[in-house]
């Protein structure tokens, strides 16, 4: 009896159910622990080397999505133009939304092209009027403010409405000039540049101290400072 049990217990162990081999077809179990009855080993299972490429796939849709989400919607745009007006320097201002729409103007003259001696006398009236056709050239220098979608929107809204006014008041070198657009839309912006700030380099360092980025003004590229 002893000698029969053994023998019965050897064959069901060589004979393995089909159920309990390997999932994966492309493995085939030995039938029993003999090695001349073992099937011949197939190539290994390609559903790792898939399982990795869904996994890099997926990572890199991840990292896509979050710099997508990063990027900001709008831009509020200060431009300087150097020695546009004899020594000075003239200033121009914008919402660049990506993908949707760009709205330039600047604070100018009511009329004619001012002259030097009529600009340091003041007193014409000033309007603003957008930009039409704005080429740049190296000597603009730019910066960019980052705007989220609803502030982009409506900047450029409160823009576009300043520049249907018939007058922005009387010009002034000092007080009122085209600068004084720039300080307008910041404070639209809730940026609150300070009374105080006339000159245009104090306004590009305080542009950077805010957080303004300068950029190529031929391709818009950051540029360093």
């Amino acid at each position: 009896m002893t000698v029969r049990a053994t023998a019965s217990i050897s064959a069901a162990q060589r004979i393995q159910p089909v159920n309990q081999r390997d999932d994966c077809q492309h493995h085939v179990c030995p039938l029993g622990g003999s090695p001349d009855r073992a099937l011949p080993r197939q190539p290994p299972c390609p559903r790792g080397d898939q399982t990795r490429i869904a996994t890099t796939i997926l990572l890199l849709c991840g990292l896509a999505f979050s710099a997508w989400a990063k990027a900001p919607a709008g831009y509020l745009v200060v431009e300087f133009k150097p020695r546009a007006l004899g020594p000075f320097t003239h200033t121009v201002v914008g919402i660049q939304r990506p993908g949707q729409s760009s709205f330039f103007a600047h604070q100018i003259k009511d009329g004619a092209f001012p002259k030097l001696p009529e600009l340091l006398r003041g007193g014409f009236n000033t309007v603003v009027r957008r930009i039409n056709n704005h080429p740049r050239t190296d000597s603009y220098r730019v910066y960019r403010l980052p705007l989220d979608g609803d502030e982009a929107e409506r900047l450029e809204q409160t823009l576009r409405g300043w520049s249907k006014e018939p007058s922005a008041g009387r010009y002034n070198i000092l007080f009122n000039n085209c600068m004084t657009l720039a300080k307008r839309l910041l404070r639209e912006a809730t940026l609150e540049p300070p009374k105080w700030l006339m000159g245009t380099k104090g306004m590009e360092r305080w542009l950077l101290k805010r957080g303004a980025e300068r950029v190529s003004p031929t391709d818009g590229t950051a540029q360093a400072q």
